[in-house]
């Protein structure tokens, strides 16, 4: 009996482990799909004017599943003329000139001086996934509501950096600040 009740609570156990597995996995396969819409659903400064052959840059710092699932999501693919090329950023230090920056939520704590890193006005969309991220610099913040994957956006922030968010976009995020 002992030997049953302790393989039945490792089989939940293990089940648990799974579904969290399998969540997280969507998760990051959202935040990458996400990523590289952007690039049909924000407008930058001068992209239009830009060299077709200069990369558009999305930056991942501090999460390697989803910079591995954001290069599968955009190889071959381009924004505007641009192709896309994803870099991987461990240090804030290694962060370049980039159009969208994910970062990692283990790494938002670093926002204030990855901000000063890009620059304040650079026309980068900063995207995170914790709580509150737009009120520290964040322009898009994947959030879970309703248990589903949804993004949050700040308009002011945006702007603030001469971003255009499309009104697509803003009707499908979850929260426009």
């Amino acid at each position: 009996m002992f030997f049953m009740k302790k393989k039945v609570f490792l089989l939940i156990v293990f089940l648990l482990f799974i579904k969290s597995f399998s969540v997280n996995a969507q998760e990051d396969r959202f935040k990458a799909i996400m990523l590289y819409q952007f690039t049909k659903l924000v407008g930058w400064p001068n992209m239009q004017t830009e060299n077709p052959n200069t990369d558009f840059i999305i930056g991942i710092y501090g999460d390697p599943k989803v910079f591995q699932l954001t290069q599968y999501y955009t190889k071959g693919k381009k924004a505007g003329a641009s192709p896309i090329k994803v870099e991987y950023y461990t240090t804030v230090k290694d962060i370049n000139r980039c159009q969208i920056l994910y970062v990692a939520y283990s790494k938002t704590k670093y926002l204030p001086v990855i901000i000063q890193r890009v620059g304040q006005k650079s026309p980068t969309l900063i995207t995170t996934s914790r709580q509150g991220a737009l009120k520290y610099g964040s322009i898009a913040n994947f959030i879970i509501y309703n248990e589903l994957m949804k993004v949050e956006l700040s308009t002011t922030n945006a702007q603030n950096r001469k971003l255009q968010i499309s009104h697509q976009l803003q009707k499908a995020a979850i929260k426009v600040i």
